[in-house]
């Protein structure tokens, strides 16, 4: 798509950090990491409680109660809303995937959350509530499983190879939600997509061991959006009742308006820019939620959130700094995202949760996909200078020369490689040559520290490490 030089100069004008975005930022960056115990506790809770259920129905019913139980907290001059934990920055170690991310959380000199340098706190309680609920994990998680078969496998060599950086651990990984199916049809059109596959199957022969996978498979995607309209209504119910004890009439309002966005997304399609937005950082947050480390990934929200961004801009319902103010709100959260990381993740990888924001590149039938909205983020990403979220832009031969030029001086200013630049044609070469469609292949999105992902996938990629210096040694 081609856009008039006037437009890219009123975007690189734009300001994303205003003064409620700034102070959202510098008290994020204040603050310090904690350890919180709330997921821990809600995951061992839900796990004890359904044990003669299936596997997927369990994890299901597990995600439902933590979109039920977390804490919600809306803070001051927030457009965009949503924790992962009740702290500015904090997160609870997932111990329902390895039973020793909290005793080896605790067992380090100086309690660190995602990288080494900036030390975290926790409260005695919370710490005993943390090893307590890892107790129970021990034997049961999937990581404590890995480890044992592992070991069988391959005996002490593995310690070797995990001593020595060359391998790390496992954890749980990527996936790329369809954002853009969510903000288009809302959790409730999935609910009734499953349900009426769930028909389908109930009125035939069930008696084949696929079609009750199915049946459950079904079942927990149900509980599993319901969960995420909850979580999202106990925020409409807490912006209401914010907005009758507020003074300020403009904050009021804005508490009315988020009240008034929680409850319509993600349950319902999104009507505008900031109920997409928030609809897509629900679905961000409860992957990550979910999971407890190494989530979902925003991926390539210059697609997903365009068909909005530009309904409102037509409709004159949105000026470019409103956008660029509402993007720089949902950056903000996604600096707000810490993950407990086991030792060795720590050493390799400082701060950086991998969030990937992927932009520009394709569509799905070949054509140049730059718009506006790539722009618009790339000049938040230039204003914002923080370590995440981490930003790629995809280049082919058709990628504009204004926006190789737009994002060299975003690289060039920040001074810290971002945005980093996919090869398109390179990148398609191996993906199809796995096996991916072309279809897919052109919608792919960064993940993890580059490795490329079709869109709508999850996927985990085991990372190794080559030592340069060993093989010159050698």
């Amino acid at each position: 798509m081609v856009i008039a030089t006037a437009e890219i100069d009123q975007i690189s004008r734009v300001n994303a950090l205003t003064d409620r975005v700034r102070k959202r930022k510098e008290e994020w960056f204040d603050a310090r990491p904690h350890v919180d115990a709330e997921r821990a506790r809600l995951v061992t809770e839900s796990w004890k409680e359904t044990e003669d259920e299936p596997a997927v129905i369990r994890r299901a019913k597990l995600f439902k109660k933590i979109m039920e139980g977390i804490s919600v907290t809306i803070r001051e001059g927030e457009l965009i809303v949503g924790y992962q934990s009740r702290y500015i920055r904090g997160a609870s170690p997932a111990i329902d995937f390895n039973s020793t991310y909290g005793p080896q959380l605790f067992a380090s000199e100086h309690l660190t959350l995602s990288g080494e340098v900036k030390t975290g706190e926790i409260s005695e309680a919370e710490k005993a509530s943390i090893l307590e609920d890892s107790a129970y994990w021990k034997g049961r998680a999937p990581g404590d499983v890995i480890a044992r078969l592992t070991k069988e496998v391959f005996g002490s060599k593995i310690d070797d190879l995990l001593s020595a950086r060359i391998a790390v651990s496992p954890c749980p990984h990527y996936a790329m939600p369809d954002y853009g199916k969510v903000i288009d049809v809302g959790l409730n059109g999935i609910i009734a997509e499953a349900k009426e596959h769930i028909q389908k199957l109930l009125s035939s022969d069930l008696s084949d061991e696929s079609s009750i996978d199915r049946y459950h498979f079904l079942e927990a995607v149900v509980i599993s959006c319901q969960g995420a309209i909850n979580f999202a209504r106990r925020y409409a119910r807490l912006a209401r009742k914010m907005a009758t004890q507020e003074a300020n009439e403009t904050r009021k309002k804005e508490l009315e308006m988020i009240a008034e966005t929680c409850e319509r997304v993600p349950a319902d399609p999104a009507r505008g820019f900031h109920e997409a937005l928030q609809s897509a950082w629900f679905i961000a947050l409860a992957g990550n939620l979910e999971c407890g480390y190494m989530g979902s990934i925003p991926g390539r929200m210059d697609q997903y959130l365009y068909p909005s961004y530009q309904k409102d801009m037509d409709e004159g319902r949105l000026t470019r700094q409103e956008a660029a103010e509402l993007v720089g709100c949902y950056w903000v959260k996604l600096c707000e995202m810490e993950h407990i990381r086991p030792t060795e993740r720590k050493q390799i990888g400082q701060g950086n949760q991998i969030l990937d924001v992927t932009l520009g590149g394709l569509t799905r039938e070949g054509r140049d996909a730059t718009n506006e909205l790539t722009y618009l983020i790339l000049e938040v990403a230039h204003q914002f200078k923080t370590p995440q979220p981490s930003v790629f832009l995809r280049v082919h031969n058709e990628t504009p020369q204004a926006l190789w030029m737009k994002a060299v001086e975003v690289n060039r200013d920040r001074g810290d490689g971002q945005p980093a630049f996919m090869n398109d044609e390179a990148v398609l070469l191996n993906q199809t040559g796995l096996g991916v469609s072309l279809e897919d292949a052109r919608d792919y999105q960064a993940t993890g520290c580059l490795h490329p992902l079709p869109s709508h996938a999850a996927g985990f990629n085991q990372i190794k490490f080559f030592n340069m210096a060993k093989v010159l040694e050698l």
